[in-house]
């Protein structure tokens, strides 16, 4: 026998809109409610096909269905996947705990109120009791450490991002990405500041002054410091050598110049310079018999000829 819904409506369990979407990430709580969808419609579908459909990465849709059965609110075997009226009890589920508990539990815990302190000096405000269980959700399901947290709470501020759902959302992406421990924490923050340095001083160089860059633009800047290695004053001489022969900025071209010297393996100044000099003199040197062009010297003729 198949049951099926006439209308246009999904039902969402009050259980969760009352006590679990609000501290749920919003990754999470996107695919809960497709699952809910699928459920509704008896609807067939696998992880990769909701990952297609809801355009997140395949493995944050098993972490959320995961994550969702740790709750209670579905049931998962190897074939189906059951929506929950409301949290089952024994097994792995988890229900948590009322603002009251968790004011209790962060009250008669000297790290969990030294870390309410903090994030009261740190985000400038009293925390009210949602964003208390925000908090207390990072510490207890997302089993960071309370060094950690406050460090994601430093880094929310220093960007004046001091909403708790923008900690949140950090928390979650630390999380995603493995960030568990003081040194790994620092890393990524020391990773982040120097990108953020580079971009500046590039806009300043490129002259991009009253607009931020693009996402475009940024990637390109990504992948030159990320994947071809390459330190700011070499992505200037690419700027260099890009307006000298187009006369205006074009990130696609010096993208061209840093990938040849990345698969040349150069890396400084000096000797990109001695390439691009070695390539002149080939260039005005008397012509003799014609022979081919090598990889490289095609690629700078293309690159470089006036």
């Amino acid at each position: 026998m198949e049951f099926s819904f006439k209308n246009k409506y999904v039902p969402v369990p009050s259980e969760f809109i009352e006590r679990y979407m609000i501290l749920a990430s919003s990754i999470f709580v996107k695919v809960y409610l497709y699952t809910v969808f699928l459920a509704a419609s008896g609807a067939n579908a696998d992880q990769s096909e909701i990952s297609k459909k809801l355009d997140i990465p395949e493995g944050d849709i098993k972490n959320a269905l995961e994550y969702w059965r740790d709750m209670g609110l579905l049931e998962i075997d190897d074939t189906n996947i059951t929506v929950c009226d409301a949290p089952r009890s024994g097994g792995r589920g988890f229900i948590r705990p009322s603002a009251g508990q968790v004011a209790q539990t962060m009250s008669e815990s000297e790290e969990l109120k030294e870390l309410c302190f903090v994030a009261q000096s740190l985000l400038g405000k009293t925390l009210s009791a949602k964003e208390m269980e925000t908090l207390y959700w990072i510490y207890d399901r997302l089993g960071m450490s309370v060094p950690v947290i406050s460090m994601i709470l430093e880094y929310c501020a220093d960007k004046d991002k001091r909403s708790m759902a923008y900690v949140e959302k950090v928390a979650v992406s630390w999380s995603e990405q493995g960030i568990s421990s003081i040194e790994e924490a620092q890393a990524y923050i020391d990773r982040e500041k120097n990108r953020h340095g580079l971009e500046y001083s590039l806009r300043k160089l490129f002259g991009i002054n009253s607009r931020p860059l693009s996402a475009g633009e940024t990637e390109f800047i990504n992948k030159w410091s990320d994947s071809y290695k390459m330190d700011e004053s070499m992505i200037a001489l690419a700027y260099e050598y890009c307006i000298l022969q187009t006369n205006k900025l074009s990130f696609p071209y010096m993208d061209s110049i840093l990938e040849n010297w990345y698969k040349r393996g150069i890396r400084t100044i000096e000797e990109a310079q001695a390439e691009h000099n070695s390539y002149k003199n080939r260039k005005n040197a008397p012509q003799r018999t014609e022979k081919p062009h090598s990889s490289l010297e095609s690629f700078m003729h293309n690159k470089f000829d006036e």
